[in-house]
C-alpha cells in the first residue's frame, strides 16, 4: 500500500467582457477549483470592484448571481459559503450564509459604499469547486475608453495564492453587429422553382 504525498493544488480564475457601451451591463465569472489530494482549508475569493483614481465606485448594480443552483456556488452541491462585503477591503461585514444544496436566495445585492467581496469556505475537498456570477451596470455618463478593471484572489491555507486575476473591460460607443443571410425567396404561392 502506497499513500500519496499531499499535493495542495488551486486553480481560480476570472473572466468578462472585453468592452461594454457606456450604460451597459457587465458579467463576471469566478471560478476556482481544489485540484490538489488533500482538502483546503480557509479557502477565500476575494473581489476588488471597480474604482476610479479617486477611489469611487466605477460601476452601480452590483449584485452576485447563482446562474446554476445546482452547481452554485460548490460542486457538488454540498457546504456553506460565508459572502461578506467591504468599503476598504480590511473591515468585513453585512454576512450572509448561502447554503450550496438549497436552490434560493440566487441573488445578492451589493450594500451601499460596497467595493470589495469575499466568499469564505472553511474546506474545500478534493475535486470539489467554487463558482460565482458578479454583474453590474456601467454609469451612462462614464467616459469613452475609460478602463473598468474587476480583479480577484483565490487562496487556500497551505496552498500557493492565485491572482490577483483580472478582467479590463474599455468602455465604447455602442455597436451593432449585422450578419447578411441570403436566401431565395419564390414570390408567387406554390411556386417551387425560378426560371
Amino acid at each position: 500500500v502506497s499513500i500519496d504525498a499531499p499535493q495542495p493544488s488551486l486553480s481560480g480564475f476570472k473572466s468578462g467582457p472585453s468592452s461594454v457601451p457606456p450604460g451597459g451591463a457587465l458579467e463576471w465569472r469566478l471560478l476556482s477549483a481544489n485540484n490538489g489530494n488533500v482538502t483546503l482549508n480557509d479557502f477565500q475569493v476575494v473581489d476588488s470592484l471597480p474604482v476610479d483614481a479617486a477611489g469611487n465606485l466605477m460601476v452601480e448594480n452590483v449584485q452576485l448571481v447563482r446562474k446554476l443552483t445546482s452547481a452554485m456556488p460548490l460542486s457538488p452541491n454540498t457546504g456553506t459559503v460565508l459572502l461578506e462585503w467591504s468599503s476598504d477591503g480590511v473591515t468585513w461585514g453585512s454576512p450572509t450564509t448561502i447554503n450550496a444544496n438549497s436552490t434560493t436566495p440566487t441573488t445578492f445585492a451589493a450594500p451601499a459604499g460596497a467595493k470589495y467581496f469575499r466568499f469564505s469556505v472553511a474546506s474545500l475537498a478534493p475535486g470539489y469547486s467554487f463558482e460565482m456570477y458578479a454583474r453590474a451596470t456601467v454609469p451612462a455618463s462614464t467616459s469613452l475608453d475609460a478602463s473598468v478593471t474587476n480583479c480577484a484572489t483565490f487562496s487556500a491555507t497551505g496552498a500557493t495564492t492565485v491572482g490577483p486575476s483580472c478582467v479590463v473591460t474599455t468602455v465604447d460607443p455602442p455597436s451593432a453587429t449585422i450578419t447578411p443571410v441570403k436566401a431565395l425567396r419564390l414570390p408567387i404561392a406554390g411556386q417551387n422553382s425560378v426560371q
